[in-house]
């Protein structure tokens, strides 16, 4: 039972991303945008975080753990569903680095809106995800919803809070 809420939050993690997170293993997934009217790419600070986004999933797909890692406040809180809330960029790279020592992933992200409000932004993101795993087995297909709150750290967007749901 243990490893299955350790597996549900492995899963969870990866949505991250948020959207920051838009990853790719088998394949290189960049974001999308669903309405330029709620994603404004005219707005400098907004395509600065279309480009994280789209940083995170080219990190994501080779593997890059250094790169993943550095989209994340010290502060971060990640919460999804059924498992306590991970607090911390520390507790978070454990998560990412059991992650991606355990599965090969692919993760399409369609970002449905960015907002900013000064030194902070939202963004909400759908997303689908399968993850294979390294020793080999059955691929798991998923999918969901993500809120992330971003801040602007030493003048870098940075993910601050991330809220993952999922449609199973």
């Amino acid at each position: 039972m243990r490893n299955q809420g350790k597996l549900k939050t492995m899963i969870s993690w990866i949505f991250a991303v948020s959207l920051v997170g838009a990853p790719a293993i088998l394949a290189h997934a960049s974001p999308q945008l669903a309405s330029t009217k709620d994603v404004d790419l005219t707005n400098p600070d907004v395509a600065a975080i279309v480009k994280i986004a789209k940083d995170f999933s080219a990190a994501i797909a080779v593997k890059d753990f250094k790169r993943i890692i550095d989209v994340y406040s010290p502060d971060v809180v990640y919460m999804s569903p059924g498992v306590p809330d991970i607090r911390g960029k520390d507790a978070e790279a454990q998560s990412w680095h059991d992650m991606l020592s355990s599965y090969d992933l692919h993760v399409d992200v369609r970002l449905m809106e960015v907002k900013i409000l000064g030194d902070y932004a939202y963004d909400r993101a759908v997303f689908t995800m399968s993850m294979k795993p390294t020793a080999g087995g059955k691929t798991e297909e998923m999918g969901g919803r993500v809120f992330e709150v971003l801040r602007k750290e030493n003048g870098k967007w940075k993910s601050l809070r991330v809220m993952v749901n999922s449609d199973k």
